[in-house]
């Protein structure tokens, strides 16, 4: 059985179920790294329903990326998850996520977390862990711009997302900066090299 019958196969959803622990299965690690995983709460519906959207945007337009949609129980999951680096990506409000790179109550027990933004969804931003690679945080952030989501996600948000982006901290008011890889996107640099 190849890798995409397996996966339609709903066999994969073992390997999906770690996601909600911390997990020190082999497997996991190499599925983690073969398909992106965006997350999103369940405690925040419109979060989900966006990051079911974008997933959506990056699985048919950067196939390579295998983007899927994970939700977790609350956000505190999602902060331990980024804390430690097993999931790069996040759809969150801003003031949350906010709150995680600051290491603030109620997520002061993960430290803060190094949170980048690849894109605003005014009030929700797609964040990202720093260590992602450059070249990946690139290819998304192209993705978003030159395919925009479908007018259900759009509704979501306040703004359209196509202008609701810039590359300096102070003129989007997010807590924190965009990813290297998102600015190198957004100011028509080449696409940074990959070192994996």
């Amino acid at each position: 059985m190849n890798r995409r019958q397996f996966l339609q196969s709903g066999s994969a959803f073992g390997f999906v179920l770690p996601l909600l622990g911390h997990a020190p299965y082999p497997q996991w690690n190499v599925y983690r790294k073969r398909n992106l995983f965006i997350l999103a709460s369940r405690t925040d519906a419109p979060s989900y329903e966006l990051g079911r959207a974008i997933a959506q945007n990056l699985a048919t337009h950067l196939v390579r990326s295998h983007a899927h949609i994970a939700r977790t129980p609350d956000m505190g999951r999602i902060a331990s998850l980024l804390a430690t680096e097993q999931v790069e990506l996040a759809v969150l409000p801003i003031e949350i996520a906010a709150l995680m790179a600051d290491g603030a109550t109620p997520f002061e027990s993960y430290g803060a977390i190094p949170l980048t933004a690849l894109w605003k969804f005014d009030p929700y931003v797609l964040v990202a862990h720093a260590s992602m690679p450059d070249h990946h945080a690139y290819q998304v952030t192209q993705t978003l711009a030159q395919y925009p989501l479908e007018a259900e996600a759009q509704a979501l948000i306040a703004d359209n997302p196509s202008v609701a982006i810039a590359t300096e901290t102070a003129e989007t008011m997010l807590p924190f900066e965009f990813h290297p890889g998102a600015i190198a996107y957004l100011q028509h640099r080449p696409l940074p090299h990959s070192h994996s």
